[in-house]
């Protein structure tokens, strides 16, 4: 059936899907370029302390911390504790029925359910697939109620609050090819049981990004990371990430692994690593090589460890 969309959440999940998949939905020789490095070279505010040695072991801290979100086991402990909702009264909410789905909008400034389980807060969810008239299909699941903080706990100690906002996407075409995406943003914490499976339900990181994947049916794939800030755990060697654009491909004979990732140490220092990106945002060698400079001023290169990128290749994410 064709795409009918009802509600403004829905029709802002599904927009910013598009826009993504028909920008960057390409495979072989139109592999994605990365866009030119430009150095901030702004008076440095502390010395710099990282090392080549210490930021290759950083390279793999990231893409694991990414990992660790785990957005798909996220968003099925907040289905749970939604699904101890007491009706229409706690919290109070309004629900819409699409031709695609289902969006729900819900609020409490502090409500207790008949079988003990708080409400507190807002938030906001979306399930739907659509399929267009030439068989694409794309399902989607979005949680959040754009950064508003929300809290529940139950009568057994169990609890789930935070603000987060978040957005899964898969996307399957009639030719074959595949694209994944996620959007995440904000904070959450979780008690033990309910945050075991993710490091940010337990409140161990914090941070925004956004993920992409794309597969054809000959097997091409790239992944990228974008508009990534990321705070790590008290006492890492890096104490915060940034990486505005890195991208990854399995081309044969020469993979992709372009773009820049800022690592910020303890004092406050930024480092750039700029990995195989000419002037002009070319691809500039097949390794997973990358310079370091701080401020603008050359530091030494190194190379990721072997498989570093794997993680960020063989991202995949299905809402459900």
């Amino acid at each position: 059936m064709a795409m009918q969309v009802s509600s403004p959440l829905l029709l802002l999940v599904i927009g910013a899907a598009t826009a993504c998949v028909e920008e960057t939905a390409v495979g072989g020789s139109d592999r994605p370029t990365p866009s030119p490095y430009e150095p901030d070279v702004t008076e440095p505010t502390s010395a710099p302390s990282l090392t080549p040695e210490l930021a290759s072991a950083a390279v793999p801290q990231l893409l694991g911390a990414v990992a660790e979100f785990r957005l798909e086991e996220a968003y099925a402990a907040y289905a749970a504790f939604w699904a101890l909702a007491d009706g229409d009264d706690c919290p109070e909410r309004e629900a819409y029925q699409t031709a695609t789905g289902e969006d729900v909008f819900w609020y409490s400034d502090g409500c207790t359910t008949a079988e003990g389980t708080y409400f507190y807060g807002s938030g906001a969810h979306t399930v739907a697939e659509t399929t267009d008239a030439d068989g694409t299909v794309t399902r989607i699941v979005a949680f959040g109620d754009d950064g508003a903080y929300f809290e529940v706990r139950t009568a057994d100690g169990r609890f789930l609050s935070g603000s987060p906002s978040v957005e899964l996407y898969s996307v399957r075409s009639p030719d074959g090819s595949t694209t994944y995406e996620a959007y995440v943003a904000g904070a959450m914490a979780a008690d033990e049981t309910t945050g075991a499976a993710s490091a940010w339900l337990r409140g161990e990181q914090e941070g925004s990004f956004s993920l992409f994947a794309f597969e054809d049916a000959a097997g091409y794939r790239y992944a990228g990371l974008y508009g990534l800030s990321l705070v790590t755990a008290p006492g890492a060697a890096v104490a915060a990430f940034a990486a505005p654009e890195l991208g990854a491909d399995n081309t044969a004979g020469c993979a992709m692994r372009a773009g820049v990732v800022s690592m910020r140490d303890p004092a406050g220092a930024w480092h750039d690593a700029v990995f195989g990106v000419e002037d002009d945002g070319s691809p500039a060698s097949c390794d997973a090589c990358a310079d370091l400079s701080h401020a603008g001023a050359p530091l030494g290169s190194f190379c990721a460890p072997a498989g570093a990128f794997e993680a960020l290749l063989g991202w995949e994410v299905a809402p459900w």
